[in-house]
């Protein structure tokens, strides 16, 4: 169903009484299409379903932890300034890989830079540790694009702190230093 025209006589009477399931088969089909037109969208839901999951799990809470770093990296490529808000804490500490100390606001600002251009930005490995209602996740991110008019290509290794604050994950601490590769 879901916009699609049949001519056999069952898509008719499928059309004419559909089933709870074909319903929500087409609502679902529906939402997956809206939410590749706004990844910012996908992003939140797919967070808030997250967040909707049992806590205090430490292999559900792994599971959160993982697809909220992926998320940052997909909000960071895309400059989503609504999902960035949402994952990291008004808090954050971040010291980028030349040194620099910055807070939230900091941050975002030098993200979301109209020079900062990112084309590919993918962890190419990561570990998730769960200390209660405290995550540490270490791994190595890769990124390239053009910053300032001239190309660029790095890799680094990583270390995000995430706390739990009302069932909500957000990193208050990241820390990324250059490697060779």
């Amino acid at each position: 169903m879901c916009g699609r025209q049949h001519n056999s006589d069952f898509a008719l009477k499928m059309r004419k009484s559909p089933t709870v399931a074909s319903r929500l088969t087409c609502d679902m089909s529906r939402l997956v299409t809206s939410m590749r037109h706004n990844s910012g969208l996908f992003i939140f839901l797919l967070s808030a379903s997250l967040f909707v999951a049992q806590s205090g799990n430490p292999d559900t809470d792994k599971v959160r932890i993982f697809s909220l770093e992926n998320a940052w990296n997909e909000a960071q490529w895309q400059k989503d300034r609504g999902a960035l808000d949402m994952l990291l804490a008004p808090d954050l500490v971040y010291v980028e890989y030349d040194g620099s100390l910055m807070g939230k606001t900091e941050y975002m600002t030098s993200i979301l830079s109209p020079s900062l251009h990112p084309a590919k930005i993918v962890s190419e490995s990561m570990s998730v540790h769960v200390y209660g209602a405290f995550a540490v996740v270490y791994g190595i991110c890769r990124e390239n694009g053009v910053k300032k008019g001239k190309p660029y290509s790095v890799r680094m290794r990583f270390t995000d702190t995430w706390i739990r604050r009302n069932e909500t994950w957000m990193c208050v601490a990241s820390q990324s230093t250059l490697i060779g590769g």
